[in-house]
């Protein structure tokens, strides 16, 4: 009942609306009931009373929730609560502290009028106690009644005093008396002298049979004999010595004269040459490998990869022919200077440097992706690749210094693109297919997706504060772009109010040319969703998104990303925008 009421239900039912522009916020609702100006309920079996202006409902009698019925006046008396008794009748309760439950008071309570507390296992107080106190008085500093002491420490009042000789032996600690000052009375009958001035010992002691009291230094003979360790002091570097026992280890800096027993491990020079025989000869310290000496048993598995072996010391002779077949391995890195023959003993043809010779083999070139081959620096005409995801099948392709081409000099297949993969400022949402408008069988095309929503918070409405007819009516692949400029058009005003100028306004990538999908071109997003990333989901009648079709004066096609339902949302409602643009 109204103007434009219940305008949005379409396949709803049992819902009421009375008011103008009163109504459900999607058509599928039921038992749903809006009441007042532009009342709008959204969900079943709900009533919403006035729109999002209304701040207060107001009722001379009772409301009844369920089973339980509101009074509808309050008792005016202070302190009171509504309370809901067995029955489920409400009603209002003076608080009784005898109904009270929990152990703590909250903490912004700090004053009471009791007069008795239990037993405190703590008590601060800042104030005069009046009375009695009972309990722990551990941290008390003063008390109120000075106690006259008596004993080693006496007092009258709070002054206290030590008794003359109150302080005896078992009194001190052992250390007690080391920091102690003064003059020192009473019995010195065992104390002579200063200590402290003293020149020389009372009585002379002898030190390796040599007297000493202390008045001068002395020279004490030592007797080899008679030394014990084991170690000289390191500042001892030279000695007499004319003999040694057996030394672990030695090291000579000087030539030695006479014979040397011992171990030699460590030597790097020997004094006399030895002219050395066998597959290594030599004629005093030159050494030479005879003639075919290395054969496939002198080789090391991995030998070859890793040796570091002079230029040309290696020469065919000192190779036997059957060593030089076995040679296997992987190699790092090899320079060439000459003629490469795979596969064969002789050569073919002397004007190519590389040869590769087999009945039942091929040649494979470097095969890689279409990035990869992008990713290859410092190109130079002649490079050759296989292009695995260039064209339908992949293509050998060759640089002529400037682009690739395929083996003929054509134009090289471009890489097939894939939905989700990124590209040209966001992801590929769609490619076209057979009867697609636009669809080119040589050449790959559709629709790319930005990479996030353009809108924040809870989305933008669709139109600038004006509901018109905008004619942005297209609803195929191919319209939306054409509906965005249309919708701007007709709209005017500040362009990223409103969902077409938001979504024209974006330039990931560097790119201008975004656009509001049309209502197809939404429903791809939504199937490859997925592999776009990025939308909204997940809320329980949330997650539309718009689309740039229009459907009348106050409404515009949008799609649930939850369900992929497709329905028309009410202009003025925010939604989510998410931009396109066509490759």
């Amino acid at each position: 009942m109204g103007y434009n009421a219940l305008d949005n239900n379409k396949t709803g039912y049992n819902n009421t609306a009375i008011g103008y522009g009163a109504d459900t916020n999607l058509d599928f609702h039921y038992n749903a009931t809006a009441i007042g100006y532009q009342a709008i309920v959204n969900a079943s079996n709900r009533v919403q009373l006035g729109n999002t202006a209304v701040e207060n409902v107001s009722t001379s009698g009772t409301i009844t929730a369920g089973t339980v019925t509101y009074p509808k006046a309050h008792n005016s008396i202070e302190g009171q609560l509504l309370s809901i008794n067995s029955s489920g009748t409400a009603a209002w309760a003076t608080l009784d502290a005898s109904t009270l439950s929990g152990t703590t008071l909250k903490s912004t309570i700090t004053g009471s009028s009791l007069t008795s507390v239990g037993t405190l296992a703590n008590l601060t107080v800042t104030n005069p106690i009046v009375g009695s106190i009972t309990g722990n008085a551990a941290t008390a500093t003063t008390v109120t009644t000075n106690a006259n002491l008596t004993g080693p420490v006496t007092s009258v009042g709070n002054a206290t005093s030590i008794a003359n000789g109150a302080i005896t032996n078992d009194m001190l600690a052992n250390s007690a008396v080391a920091n102690l000052s003064g003059t020192n009375t009473g019995d010195q009958t065992t104390v002579s002298g200063n200590a402290g001035t003293a020149t020389k010992l009372a009585t002379v002691r002898n030190i390796n049979d040599v007297p000493f009291d202390g008045s001068g230094d002395i020279t004490i003979t030592a007797d080899a004999g008679t030394l014990t360790g084991s170690i000289l002091n390191s500042t001892i570097t030279g000695s007499s010595l004319t003999s040694v026992g057996t030394l672990a280890n030695l090291t000579v800096t000087n030539p030695i004269v006479g014979s040397i027993t011992g171990n030699a491990a460590t030597a790097t020079t020997v004094t006399t040459n030895a002219d050395l025989t066998g597959p290594v000869t030599s004629v005093g310290n030159a050494t030479s490998i005879t003639d075919g000496a290395i054969t496939t048993s002198k080789i090391a598995t991995g030998a070859v990869a890793t040796a570091s072996i002079a230029d040309g010391a290696i020469t065919n002779a000192k190779v036997t022919d059957v060593a030089a077949t076995k040679i296997t391995g992987t190699f790092t890195s090899a320079t060439v200077n000459g003629k490469v023959i795979v596969g064969a003993s002789s050569a073919a043809s002397s004007s190519a440097v590389l040869e590769a010779s087999s009945t039942t083999q091929g040649f494979l070139p470097p095969r890689m992706s279409g990035a990869q081959r992008d990713a290859i620096s410092s190109k130079v005409a002649g490079l050759v690749v296989w292009c695995s995801n260039c064209g339908s099948n992949g293509e050998l392709q060759v640089y002529n210094g400037t682009t690739w081409t395929n083996m003929i000099g054509g134009t090289a297949s471009l890489p097939l693109l894939v939905i989700g993969e990124a590209y040209q400022g966001g992801k590929v949402a769609y490619i076209l297919v057979s009867g697609d408008p636009g669809y080119d069988a040589n050449t790959q095309h559709g629709l790319i997706a930005a990479t996030s929503d353009q809108s924040t918070g809870i989305g933008i409405q669709w139109y600038n504060g004006s509901n018109t007819i905008t004619g942005a009516t297209g609803t195929a692949i191919g319209t939306g772009l054409s509906n965005t400029n249309t919708i701007i058009t007709s709209q005017g005003g500040t362009a990223t109010s409103y969902a077409a100028g938001l979504a024209r306004a974006h330039n990931g990538g560097g790119y201008t040319d975004w656009y509001l999908p049309s209502k197809d071109e939404l429903n791809k997003l939504y199937i490859n969703r997925t592999a776009i990333g990025g939308f909204a989901s997940g809320g329980s009648e949330g997650d539309f998104y718009w689309s740039s079709s229009e459907f009348s004066s106050t409404e515009a096609s949008d799609q649930e990303f939850n369900n992929g339902f497709q329905g028309n949302g009410i202009k003025s409602y925010p939604t989510y925008v998410r931009a396109i643009r066509s490759f």
